[in-house]
């Protein structure tokens, strides 16, 4: 009750002494245009705003680390679906809208055994070479592609050895 009494009245004088406020920033802000103009290139110079952090991370190592893995306690969610999209931008060049779409397209089935994925998420199949998209795979058959290493000639063999081989 006394802190709202207190919030209260705290809003009212800002309110009330706006005009007055406003005079002595300006005031205060044009007696001291050199130290601001100093500190605002100070502050905006890019090597030096990273020392500072640096400087500043270092020293608070412990604190971020502990802040970062209580979030990610809090919010498994927001977490995962955050580093995914991450991900998704960083790796592939996809946004999270262009996924969906690949994802409708596909009619939510891997690309290549049509079945539905049974994970969180299809897998984003691409060409190590070039970086080209190739579609939506399951973990099995993104995996079975990754180790015959992209090769069609590889897959081609493959292929024929199991079409050749009786089938139990």
């Amino acid at each position: 009750m006394r802190l709202e009494r207190r919030r209260k009245y705290a809003r009212d004088w800002y309110a009330h002494n706006r005009k007055k406020r406003l005079k002595q920033n300006k005031t205060w802000r044009d007696a001291n245009k050199a130290q601001l103009k100093a500190s605002r290139q100070a502050s905006y110079d890019p090597k030096k705003q990273r020392a500072r952090f640096e400087k500043w991370y270092l020293s608070n190592r412990q604190k971020v680390v502990a802040n970062a893995k209580r979030w990610r306690l809090l919010n498994p969610d927001k977490h995962s679906n955050s580093e995914w999209k991450s991900v998704l931008k960083r790796r592939y060049g996809l946004s999270v809208e262009q996924y969906m779409a690949m994802l409708k397209r596909q009619k939510g089935l891997c690309a290549i055994c049509q079945k539905p994925y049974s994970t969180k998420r299809l897998h984003v199949d691409h060409c190590h070479r070039n970086g080209h998209v190739r579609g939506l795979l399951c973990a099995r058959c993104n995996l079975g592609i990754g180790y015959f290493a992209d090769s069609p000639r590889l897959l081609k063999r493959a292929a024929g050895y199991v079409n050749k081989r009786p089938h139990d």
